[in-house]
């Protein structure tokens, strides 16, 4: 193994990391899978957007309610940019591959009739070693082959 393995205990660290690797280099890929919040996704889904990024992205989300934290107007952008999100109930690994670099995360979510869904983060960790990587990766696609896509009203039929 090599490289870079570290540990984040801070939201806003592990915000500034993410957005930090989406914006320093070419992003050949980006797969996000798990249960999210807006808190925790919608800063990165906005960056992958500014950076005209969507059509690097796949996203597996668990719930078609709650969109786990992105926004409708997010989701049609992605889709005009030619990323992909599917479905899966069984998404909960919360996982960020981008390029060479995996974020494994850690949080709490608890769901009560009132609020809705909460989601807490915990920690993550951060790492460039290929096998951890290729591994993540693999438990991404092999999740993404039994998902079902999401449908967008007016974003191309190519995309769904």
């Amino acid at each position: 193994m090599e490289g870079l393995i570290q540990y984040i205990s801070d939201i806003n660290q592990f915000k500034e990391a993410v957005l930090s690797i989406l914006g320093d280099s070419i992003v050949p890929e980006i797969l996000i899978s798990g249960i999210y919040t807006r808190m925790i996704l919608g800063d990165i889904i906005d960056k992958i957007i500014e950076m005209n990024n969507g059509d690097k992205c796949k996203i597996i989300i668990s719930n078609i309610i709650n969109r786990e934290g992105l926004s409708k107007s997010q989701i049609r952008k992605l889709y005009t940019q030619g990323g992909k999100i599917k479905i899966n109930s069984n998404a909960s690994n919360n996982i960020i591959i981008i390029g060479n670099n995996a974020f494994v995360l850690s949080y709490s979510y608890k769901y009560n009739r009132e609020n809705g869904p909460r989601t807490s983060f915990e920690s993550c960790i951060l790492t460039d070693c290929s096998s951890v990587v290729d591994k993540v990766k693999e438990v991404f696609l092999e999740k993404w082959g039994r998902s079902f896509p999401l449908a967008v009203e007016n974003a191309g039929e190519d995309n769904l």
